[in-house]
């Protein structure tokens, strides 16, 4: 891997991990508020516990009789939740915001923990969730409202504290973790109720006295293709494909391949008969297989323009060449940026009968489809306005 695929591949990883560490937005997530003192101490009120199982239940099982949600609290013995240890305190000044830019109500510290049904605090010892900054409130950035650090500060302190997160078995530990990352990173003190801002037109900022408490509904999404990032950056085979999807090179453009009576010859499959390809189908067909190794080719277009038809004309087009030289099947991945596109992918690959019973029938019962879906890690794709990028490569 050369040195520009290698920051291009960092960059990637870097943009995935700052997904990772978003800020909880209030408005958007039911919460509890509890003292700075239940934090520290391990234990939060009753009232505020009982809340967060009845919630919990209320999500699981859907809308039901508030008091039913209570005794099913009792049901579970253990929560995951977030705790927003620290929250830009709004100011007014005759009767209107000061802080316009900035939303009441800001989260920039994140604690994750364990809630026991008495109201005790535990440390997820094996998840080992961390605490976060949310990556918005971090140097370096585009426009800084509101920087209260840097994520070199944030990776050197993990960096340096491995060792130690091992070790964290008790509450008082945790806390003492915690209280330690967050003076390092803002270089601000726990139980001050300010924080500096390293924006100069306004040097720090007030906090909130209370402390909020989430549900945790964080769903790792991004757990693959971090793993996939991390073996790119250490993995030093040669990645033709790779490299040349990276590539900041503009290739040299290559001369339309005609649409010729033996390029048509080259098309051995059809996934359906009812309609034949375009002009420009056709060509994308041509041209997907004049590709060589490790090449791509893109089509765009906007919706309705043909390109699932386009894309289910390739897929069979590829079965049935490996049919003919006796190889085994292709594996083919459709991906996304969401998972309707992938699911009109796999509706129209469904089965047809179109009166050819020898050629129409799968030999699996209860398949009515070519298409399988896996729920799994993905890259982005390019977003176009004009509609979906659909790529292929060899």
């Amino acid at each position: 891997m050369n040195f520009k695929t290698q920051e291009i591949t960092k960059y990637f990883r870097s943009a995935v991990a700052a997904q990772s560490n978003k800020e909880i937005v209030f408005k958007d997530n039911p919460f509890q508020m509890v003292e700075a003192a239940e934090l520290l101490q391990g234990r939060i009120n009753p009232q505020a516990t009982q809340e967060l199982f009845a919630e919990a239940n209320r999500k699981n099982s859907g809308p039901e009789d508030e008091d039913e949600s209570k005794k099913k609290a009792k049901e579970k013995s253990l929560l995951n939740i977030i705790i927003c240890a620290k929250a830009i305190k709004t100011i007014f000044e005759a009767n209107e915001k000061v802080q316009d830019e900035i939303d009441q109500l800001t989260g920039v510290y994140f604690i994750p923990a364990l809630l026991k049904l008495d109201g005790a605090l535990s440390f997820d010892g094996e998840k080992r969730k961390l605490p976060w900054f949310p990556r918005e409130f971090l140097h370096p950035m585009v426009e800084p409202k509101l920087a209260i650090g840097t994520t070199g500060a944030v990776d050197d302190f993990m960096s340096n504290q491995v060792d130690q997160v091992i070790k964290i078995k008790a509450w008082p530990e945790y806390v003492k973790f915690f209280k330690n990352f967050y003076e390092k990173v803002t270089e601000s003190q726990f139980d001050e109720n300010t924080i500096r801002n390293l924006d100069e037109k306004e040097p720090y900022f007030e906090l909130e006295s209370n402390v909020y408490v989430f549900l945790d509904k964080t769903v790792f999404t991004t757990f693959h293709i971090m793993n996939l990032y991390n073996d790119l950056q250490i993995d030093e085979q040669f990645k033709a494909l790779y490299d040349n999807f990276v590539s900041l090179q503009i290739p040299e453009t290559s001369p339309l391949v005609e649409n010729t009576w033996a390029q048509m010859k080259a098309h051995c499959g059809q996934m359906g008969g009812e309609y034949p390809l375009s002009q420009s189908q056709r060509e994308a067909v041509n041209h997907f297989n004049s590709m060589s190794e490790a090449e791509i080719v893109a089509v765009n277009g906007p919706p309705g323009t043909g390109k699932t038809t386009l894309l289910q004309s390739i897929v069979a087009d590829m079965y049935v060449k490996r049919a003919l030289h006796k190889e085994r099947a292709p594996v083919i991945v459709a991906s996304s940026t969401n998972n309707q596109a992938v699911t009109n992918i796999i509706a129209s690959f469904d089965i047809k009968k179109i009166g050819l019973a020898n050629l129409e029938e799968r030999w699996i019962e209860g398949v009515d489809s070519f298409a399988v879906y896996f729920q799994c890690a993905w890259f982005n794709t390019p977003d176009f306005q004009s509609g979906q990028l659909l790529a292929w490569s060899k």
